[in-house]
């Protein structure tokens, strides 16, 4: 009964120094991560209508900071609430000391009016960008028979018409799916069952109602890449009677 009283102490006691000998690796490696690894820099790319001190501001990151320990996602969520152009943000370390901040933003691609009549620059997501003047919003596509309401910049443009605005931005997402957004001068959605769009003066192109907006960005793709640069008229993508287009030179 001695020797198997004195065994288990003996496992016992192996065992307690095992655990303390791994507290002590543990406490060792979180001291090593809280003293060594700091920030020393902070490296951004990938924007182009913000600075580099922009971007660190926004997203709380400071030098100093506890490089394995900062919050990615926190950060990543302040750039995006408070720069308005940024779209996606990556955030990585690069050891010993770096924290690398990899935006990418999203561009302007119309423009609406506001109660006041004052002109926003909207995303294709129909997220709001910015205030501009009239000659600066001329050279956006224009979107008509869409009213903004208590517009803030950074959020989904609100608008008198709410059917409206949804089925600006199924068009605006299209058009840049499609790679029309350079060539497209303006909506109409004024009248919600004769949707027009304008290719500069060359094309007025009738999509009928909001049906099916997607698919007629899609297949006026098809269309225009048939056409040659010397035709100009009416594209009629109405569908009304059949899911044909026609074309109705000037």
């Amino acid at each position: 009964m001695a020797k198997q009283t004195k065994r288990r102490r003996r496992r016992s006691n192996g065992f307690a120094i095992r655990l303390i000998t791994m507290l002590a690796v543990i406490l060792a490696v979180l001291f090593c991560v809280f003293l060594f690894f700091r920030i020393e820099t902070i490296a951004v790319s990938g924007s182009t209508h913000y600075t580099d001190e922009e971007i660190v501001s926004a997203s709380g990151l400071s030098v100093g900071d506890n490089l394995m320990l900062m919050n990615k996602s926190a950060a990543a969520s302040d750039m995006m609430a408070w720069l308005p152009y940024v779209q996606r943000v990556k955030i990585s370390r690069k050891l010993p000391g770096t924290a690398v901040i990899t935006v990418q933003e999203c561009n302007a691609v119309a423009a609406a009016q506001d109660e006041s009549g004052a002109w926003w620059l909207l995303g294709a997501d129909c997220k709001l960008l910015e205030q501009i003047d009239a000659a600066n919003a001329e050279q956006y596509m224009a979107l008509t028979g869409v009213t903004l309401t208590a517009p803030v910049i950074g959020c989904i443009a609100q608008a008198t018409q709410e059917d409206a605005i949804g089925a600006a931005a199924t068009m605006l997402t299209a058009m840049e799916q499609y790679a029309l957004l350079d060539v497209i001068t303006g909506v109409d959605l004024t009248k919600l069952y004769a949707v027009e769009i304008w290719y500069g003066k060359r094309f007025e192109i009738k999509l009928g109602s909001t049906d099916n907006l997607a698919y007629k960005i899609q297949y006026l793709q098809a269309v225009l890449k048939n056409l040659n640069e010397n035709q100009s008229g009416v594209i009629d993508l109405t569908f009304e009677n059949d899911a044909v287009a026609r074309f109705l030179p000037w």
